[in-house]
């Protein structure tokens, strides 16, 4: 009876020993850079000198997307088993392990590195891909998103640097985001900076800080900005902006009426060969002051006839009456200024024959005061247009003020 219980636990001990794991080295392992042409396992990895053939090799795709094949045909960016970035590679077999073929599934080469057994390792398919995990780290939920033309709806990102963005609809762009050389369109609120080569289209900017030396292009809206530093371009400043201290080079100021500064405009009279009458109007918007104008031959007129009347619409020569531009009484040197008695060359009109008169008395124009717009009209008429020398310049000065009313007080 002990005899036949030696025997027993000696029958069982090579089978508990058969549980233990074996240690199977490796018998060859190969980088792969998998690129634009399709890449196999080379000769010494699938056939290591001195070694068993390789049965198993795996590895994880690093970098980029791949497609392969294991049929003895090369897979192409397009057919092919697809891989992402991350999965892992199993590859069972001497045949699938030699026959093995790889090629980047888009415009980014992507690494394998394979460690080839000359074990299979039990049983299973002969091809196996192992998605990666997602770690405790993944947030948001939704599909993967991989490299090429993402859709990523709703994401928060924090101080990203994002290159060659193109960035329409309606986007918050968090603070402290830089985008390189970005494609703005739609509307696109938040606070970042803009790095590069930007291309921004017909923008409306709301509450911008302009700082530095920035070019704005045509077209562009910005409402209540703050500028600073040197700011070119042409654009059109909304609501309340803040400009502080601006040094503004050669501006022009277009239209009738600019508030708070002084408008002068200037009339050419040409003589010419065709023409009997030459007419110049300078409109006077309607609160401003008329401060002067200013007559100036440069050249005689050929014409002997040639005279000169400048008055509005309800006088035709209410400030200056026939004046001869061809000989005596407009000569070169010479200039005729309505403010100025001294200057008035003995030709003055109907509204400066009295001390202190210095136009209309009418509802229209007090003493040069316009409630309404007006008008100061030059004409040269010729009666025999014969040449084309006389040369005039008339010169009206007026200004817009910025109202302010007088504060009243006493009894």
């Amino acid at each position: 009876m002990r005899l036949a219980r030696l025997v027993a636990l000696f029958l069982i001990l090579p089978l508990t020993g058969a549980a233990v794991a074996q240690d199977v080295p490796a018998v060859s392992f190969e980088q792969l850079t998998i690129a634009t042409s399709a890449v196999s396992l080379a000769s010494a990895t699938v056939n290591p000198p001195g070694l068993s053939a390789a049965q198993y090799c795996t590895g994880v795709v690093e970098s980029a997307d791949v497609r392969i094949r294991m049929d003895g045909t090369a897979p192409t960016a397009s057919v092919g088993q697809f891989v992402p970035s991350g999965a892992t590679i199993h590859l069972r077999g001497a045949d699938t392990v030699r026959r093995f073929q790889a090629i980047r599934a888009a415009g980014t080469s992507a690494g394998l590195g394979l460690t080839c057994f000359g074990s299979s390792f039990g049983t299973g398919p002969s091809v196996e891909v192992t998605l990666a995990a997602y770690g405790s780290s993944t947030t948001g939920t939704g599909s993967t998103v991989h490299a090429t033309s993402p859709t990523i709806t709703t994401p928060t990102l924090t101080s990203p640097t994002i290159t060659g963005a193109t960035i329409s609809g309606t986007s918050t762009i968090a603070n402290g985001m830089t985008i390189t050389t970005p494609v703005l369109s739609g509307s696109v609120t938040g606070t970042y900076t803009l790095a590069g080569t930007p291309t921004i289209t017909s923008p409306s900017i709301t509450g911008a800080a302009i700082t530095g030396t920035s070019t704005i292009g045509n077209g562009m809206t910005i409402t209540t900005p703050i500028l600073s530093g040197s700011v070119t371009g042409t654009y059109t400043l909304a609501g309340t902006p803040s400009v502080t201290s601006p040094a503004i080079s050669n501006p022009t100021v277009t239209g009738d009426a600019s508030s708070g500064v002084v408008v002068s405009k200037t009339v050419t009279f040409t003589e010419n060969a065709t023409n009997t009458v030459h007419t110049g109007t300078v409109v006077i918007p309607a609160g401003s002051t008329l401060i002067d104008i200013c007559l100036m031959p440069t050249v005689l007129w050929t014409d002997a006839d040639a005279g000169l009347t400048v008055g509005d619409s309800a006088s035709a020569n209410g400030w200056v009456t026939d004046t001869d531009l061809s000989t005596t009484d407009l000569i070169l040197g010479e200039r005729i200024c309505i403010a100025n008695a001294n200057d008035w060359g003995g030709k003055q009109g109907a509204y400066r024959t009295t001390a202190g008169r210095f136009g209309q008395a009418t509802t229209t124009a007090l003493g040069g005061y316009y409630p309404t717009a007006g008008s100061v009209i030059g004409v040269v008429s010729v009666v025999t247009p014969s040449a084309a020398a006389g040369r005039l310049f008339m010169t009206v000065t007026y200004a817009v003020g910025q109202v302010t009313a007088a504060v009243s007080s006493g009894p």
